[in-house]
């Protein structure tokens, strides 16, 4: 598949093949590994959704955590969040996630969207872990309360009885999730593999896309 380069993405902007999926980019892929490395279950591109002045199909779909996710590179200027507004009206029960940047720590943030939710809209976050449950997930932010992703969409969630961790030595899972999407060895997903920073050497396809196996 031939890739796609600009002056901005570069060699993240590539079609990857990881586990069933072609990703529309390298980015889309890395995320894909970093929730595999925390257990989620998920959906590349799940449903296309009818907005009324078009169609929008959300990059991931996080069952885990009852909501849409929307992948992108960093840019200058902020990305236009109409759509996922849009989507919020359309599904005002389950949140919209925009993640921009690397899943690498200080290297990439989050938007939260919920239509139903005081936060709606508001940026800056980061993903944390549950101080007594590591499968507890949540959107941290310093100066305040975390958002239980969790329990999104789940009546009978229990609500959380910590706040999230921030330092280095406690939250050891989501870093090994960082250094696995990032530079980690090859990972096997239902019988595939990625090798995150490994391009083929003969044509501009990722190495592990399925003529080359």
């Amino acid at each position: 598949m031939v890739s796609m380069h600009n002056q901005y993405h570069g060699q993240d902007s590539k079609h990857t093949w990881y586990g069933k999926n072609w990703f529309r980019s390298k980015l889309e892929a890395k995320w894909a590994v970093f929730f595999d490395q925390l257990g989620l279950i998920w959906r590349y591109e799940p449903c296309k959704f009818d907005l009324g002045d078009g169609t929008y199909t959300p990059d991931f779909w996080i069952e885990d955590w009852h909501c849409y996710v929307e992948i992108k590179f960093r840019s200058d200027k902020p990305w236009d969040s109409s759509r996922l507004r849009k989507l919020c009206k359309l599904k005002p029960e389950r949140a919209v996630l925009l993640v921009t940047g690397q899943p690498s720590l200080a290297k990439y943030e989050v938007r939260y969207f919920k239509r139903s939710d005081a936060l709606d809209g508001t940026g800056h976050w980061v993903f944390g872990e549950g101080r007594k449950n590591q499968k507890a997930f949540y959107l941290a932010q310093k100066r305040r309360n975390p958002v239980y992703l969790t329990g999104q969409g789940n009546p009978n969630a229990p609500h959380p009885t910590a706040r999230p961790l921030y330092r280095r030595e406690e939250i050891k899972r989501l870093y090994n999730a960082y250094d696995n999407a990032m530079f980690g060895p090859p990972l096997l997903r239902n019988g595939h593999f990625i090798m995150p920073e490994r391009d083929c050497d003969w044509c501009d396809d990722m190495a592990t896309s399925p003529k080359h196996r």
